[in-house]
């Protein structure tokens, strides 16, 4: 009897730890009319076997194109840097005339359609000997970037224990990263510089991709996330120059997306309620009312859409929390607050004939697309907001990784 309990219990412990390894494993083996093109996110590159678990047979390259023929119906879990990864073992071939081989699924993945209206902030990293600022376009507020479970893009050297510090992203991470997002070494940076209508082109390819540790600390333990990865545009942007792009809106892709010469500074003028038909008038008059006081009431116009400023005259900083009204045919369409939230101040205005700080714009920034306004705070913990001027268009955020 005491036998018998000691063979039921290898039985049970047997079978516990297969399915610890392997989550589901079916008969059902059936050939795939999948045509679907999937690539290897693998950093280090991706084994094929046999069969499923069977004899290692070569090692496929990071982003190799595959095409899955057959489904063995035999499920996994796998560990990769401690996060479970799901798949099944499927039977691939490279091309129509090669052998069938079979790889772990977890590891293929579809190239997604990029978003080419990203916008992305520009900024600078700081080189100490010599004392210099070079531009930087941060790339991992973007989201695309956390939609895969594999594919590493920082070297172990500079994860766990090991000192964080700024490196290079280059080889087979710097294929994988690109791909996570989407962007291909021959598309172009477009960087605009709309104060001075100006765009700078620059090939994928021609620039490094540098990681810098969170400036704000980072754990004893750090892992990817932790770095903030972004193009460095040192040898493209001279030190000295980089300080004039500053406030520059940057995209990635094939075409240039910009609207260039499209947008005009806001400078404010006081109202002039005479000009205006009677429903204007009576939204002018509901914005110099307020519950503690009055407040000063100035306009601007583009095109067929009138701006009214309202600037609050009880406030002990004449500039604290200034309110932007959008009316057009008579009609509200749109109302921002310019600061107004935790770590969010308003940008300085402009009036009258002066030329200074010109912060806020408006008009068409990109080609076939509305007209926006922006420039309207400064935020300390998230990022500029682009508003459409057509109500039904939601707002979109620059890309700037502000992260604390």
């Amino acid at each position: 009897m005491r036998s018998v309990l000691i063979f039921n219990y290898l039985v049970i412990f047997f079978s516990f730890s297969v399915y610890a390894h392997q989550i589901k494993k079916t008969s059902s083996v059936h050939v795939s009319k999948d045509t679907t093109t999937y690539y290897v996110l693998a950093t280090n590159g991706l084994n094929y076997r046999d069969k499923p678990w069977g004899k290692v047979l070569g090692k496929f390259k990071p982003l190799t194109k595959v095409k899955i023929v057959e489904r063995t119906g035999n499920f996994s879990t796998i560990k990769v840097n401690s996060n479970p990864v799901e798949g099944e073992w499927v039977g691939i071939k490279t091309t129509k005339k090669s052998e069938k081989v079979y790889v772990f699924d977890g590891f293929l993945v579809q190239r997604k359609k990029r978003d080419a209206s990203k916008i992305y902030d520009f900024q600078s990293y700081h080189i100490k000997k010599p004392e210099q600022y070079f531009g930087f376009i941060p790339l991992t507020d973007d989201a695309s970037l956390y939609e895969y479970k594999t594919g590493e893009i920082i070297r172990k050297e500079f994860l766990g224990k090991n000192e964080a510090k700024r490196n290079t992203i280059t080889g087979n991470y710097r294929k994988i990263f690109l791909f996570q997002l989407g962007i291909r070494e021959t598309d172009f940076i477009y960087i605009y510089r709309y104060f001075n209508n100006q765009i700078l082109k620059i090939q994928v390819k021609e620039l490094a991709i540098i990681a810098d540790p969170n400036p704000y600390g980072v754990s004893d333990d750090i892992d990817a996330g932790e770095y903030i990865i972004g193009f460095s545009l040192r040898g493209k942007i001279a030190a000295k120059e980089t300080g004039a792009y500053y406030r520059s809106l940057v995209a990635i892709g094939s075409q240039n997306p910009f609207q260039k010469g499209g947008l005009k500074p806001l400078i404010w003028k006081r109202v002039d309620k005479n000009k205006y038909s009677k429903e204007t008038v009576e939204i002018i008059t509901s914005l110099e009312k307020n519950k503690e006081g009055t407040a000063d009431v100035f306009e601007f116009h583009y095109n067929k859409y009138t701006y009214f400023l309202r600037v609050d005259k009880n406030k002990r900083r004449y500039f604290q929390d200034p309110s932007i009204t959008i009316v057009f045919d008579g009609k509200v369409v749109k109302t921002l607050m310019m600061g107004g939230g935790e770590g969010s101040s308003p940008t300085p205005l402009t009036f009258g004939d002066s030329k200074q700080y010109l912060m806020q714009w408006t008009g068409i920034l990109l080609k076939n697309r509305n007209p926006v306004i922006f420039g309207l705070s400064f935020q300390s913990f998230g990022c500029e907001g682009i508003h459409f001027l057509n109500e039904k268009e939601k707002s979109m955020y620059v890309l700037c990784d502000n992260r604390h």
